[in-house]
């Protein structure tokens, strides 16, 4: 399993409240969103997922819950 899968699956268990001790997985998130945030306004996509977002607030609060 390269290194690339194992990230992923353990981001996967942390966002979905499987990982047991968070610590390492939630810095690790930030980081990720942080390059993500980086990546998205640099290509202009970052209005497009805010604006993605506002139109489905309802959708999230039922499927994922008020935000955090």
């Amino acid at each position: 399993m390269d290194k690339s899968s194992i990230l992923y699956r353990i981001l996967d268990e942390y966002l979905r409240g499987q990982e047991k001790d968070n610590k390492e997985c939630a810095d690790l998130f930030k980081e990720y969103q942080n390059c993500l945030k980086v990546a998205l306004k640099d290509r202009g996509v970052d209005k497009l997922v805010e604006e993605a977002r506002e139109e489905n607030k309802e959708n999230d609060l039922k499927h994922l819950g008020p935000r955090k």
